[in-house]
Formats: C-alpha cells, structure tokens, sequence
C-alpha cells in the first residue's frame, strides 16, 4: 500500500500538482513518488513550456518507473519535440527488448529515426508496428521500401529474413483457406492545401494511432479527382482547388467526434490516387458522413470513387477464434 494520499485520486493529484512548485520536480522524485502521479507531473511540466526542467524531469522518472508506458510515451515524444532524436532511439530500443510487441513503441521509433533520415530504419519501424497490428500486407510494403532504402549488409540480411518469415506466414494463411482477394498501397501524407496548419493537427495524418478508441465500425474507399473535358481537376488553378478543398473540409468537420478520417496518397502506387479511410462508432455515422460530403462541390463534380469496404474492428484473438 501506498503512503502518498493522493494516489488513488487522480482529480485531486492535478489539482495538488498545479499549486506545487515545479521547478523543483526533478528532486521531489523520492522513492514514494507514484508513477501516476509522476506522469501528471510531467504533464503540467509540459503545459508550462519550461523544455529544460521538462526533460530534466522525465531522464529522472523514467528511471524511476522504467516499466510505466505511459510516462515513457511522454518522454519520447518530448525528445522528439526537442529534436533529440538519438535519446528517443536509445530510450524506445530499450523498451521494445522489454515490450517488444508495442505498436506505440515502433510508431515513436519510426518517428525519431525519421528525424535522424534513416530511412531504412524508419521502415522497419513502420513494418514492426504493423505486423503486430496483422497488417501483414502494410508490413510487407514497408519491408520492401526498407530494403529499397539501401544499408549495410546486416541490415539488408535481416530485411530478407523479415520478409520471407511474413510472406511464409501470408502462404501459411491461404494454404489455411484465407484467400488474398485484394490489395491498395498507399502511404500517409500531408496535403498540400494544409501548409501553415500547427504541427500538432498535421502528426495525426502523418503518424495515426488506428483504430481510433471507441470507434469500432469503418469503412475504406480508394478515389481519384477527375480529368474530363467538362470537370478536369488537375487544369484548376491552384487557389481554386484549396479553396474547394478548404470547404469540402467544413463539411467534414461537422462531424468532429463522431468521425476520425485518415486521407492516405496513392498516386504513383496504385490505381487509384488516394485511399479514404473512415471510422466511426456506428455505421450510421459512416452512412452520413459520406452521404452529407458528397453534395460538396470537390465532391460531387470532380470525384470518382471505388469500391467500398466496411466492416467492425474485430480483436485478433476473437477472429481467429470466430474463422
């Protein structure tokens, strides 16, 4: 049992935090501090933009809890604001040994060798968090950009021994009458009608967290803008397509925390130009998204669509218990 009152109340934990005197938090840390409460305090730390004592703090927490997720995700992402990227490296390789099969992990670590611009290791980052997520096929498109990349001969050996365990595993699942019926490759991006938007909104289309908490039905659609002689996209000038695209937007927004979005590029990869992923917590709320954005004029006069796929998020455990 813990001594310290407030560790079981976590409104009374932020409360006590906001009166106490932060600049000393790095030495407050004594062996009672909960991991709890040192996460909250790292938190208001941040808030106060005090970037020195901040990371101060956290070198000293995350020794001190080593094993709480939470307050290392925290860490990380710190480091990465501060473009510590060799620290953030250092600090995620050692808890993949530990946890090895945390998707948020790889995601942070694809994030700081980004930063670094290795590529091949930003890959295989991406390819890890997928493939404990069972995206074999995002897992594998990772894997081959990864060994495009180009490194060492190690690096590149342990690429090839990657993804013939992955593509034995793809051969294992048909031979067990999973058939692959399809595919689409494409990759997150920021759009280029969103320049000047702050960081913090653009992070999400670049690195989602998926699937969204909560929001269980989905559906994804591929789509192209068109080309014809009355409705050509690409002939617009430039101020004209944000514009409609700024308004197109508007419409989405509406239906802000009933639907989480996720444009992702596809031109040059596949045939189609982009793929729209949508999640939501009914699939009514898929249902009046799409209806409602297709009267919008980006929409309705210059879009072509693709099939339609939807579905619930299922755990694995439960599907292959289910199949």
């Amino acid at each position: 049992a813990s001594n310290n009152k407030v560790s079981g109340k976590p409104g009374l934990a932020k409360k006590t935090l906001n009166t106490m005197n932060t600049q000393n938090a790095p030495k407050d840390l004594t062996p009672g501090f909960n991991p709890m409460i040192a996460t909250l305090t790292g938190q208001v730390l941040r808030a106060e933009k005090n970037d020195a004592a901040t990371l101060a703090f956290y070198a000293t927490a995350s020794k001190a809890f080593p094993q709480h997720r939470a307050l290392i995700y925290d860490y990380a992402e710190l480091l990465l604001q501060d473009r510590q990227a060799e620290t953030a490296v250092k600090l995620l390789t050692e808890q993949l040994v530990h946890h090895p099969s945390d998707t948020t992990l790889y995601d942070l670590q694809a994030r700081a060798y980004a930063v670094q611009g290795k590529v091949l290791e930003q890959y295989q980052a991406r390819a890890y968090s997928y493939a404990w997520q069972g995206n074999l096929y995002a897992a594998l498109e990772q894997l081959e950009l990864a060994k495009r990349a180009g490194g060492s001969f190690y690096q590149l050996s342990t690429i090839e021994s990657d993804l013939r365990e992955l593509r034995s595993l793809q051969t294992a699942l048909q031979h067990a009458g999973l058939d692959v019926v399809d595919s689409f490759v494409s990759i997150t991006e920021v759009s280029e009608y969103a320049k000047g938007m702050p960081a913090e909104m653009l992070q999400p289309r670049l690195y989602p967290v998926l699937p969204p908490d909560g929001k269980r039905a989905w559906c994804f659609y591929p789509m192209s803008k068109k080309r014809e002689a009355h409705a050509n996209w690409f002939m617009l000038p430039f101020d004209d397509r944000r514009d409609l695209m700024m308004d197109h937007g508007r419409s989405g927004r509406t239906f802000a925390g009933r639907i989480v979005q996720l444009i992702t590029g596809s031109t040059g990869l596949d045939d189609w130009e982009w793929g729209v992923t949508l999640f939501g917590v009914n699939p009514d709320d898929l249902k009046d998204v799409v209806y409602t954005m297709r009267f919008d004029q980006a929409s309705a006069l210059y879009a072509e669509f693709g099939p339609f796929y939807t579905g619930m998020v299922t755990p694995i455990e439960e599907l292959v218990q289910t199949i």
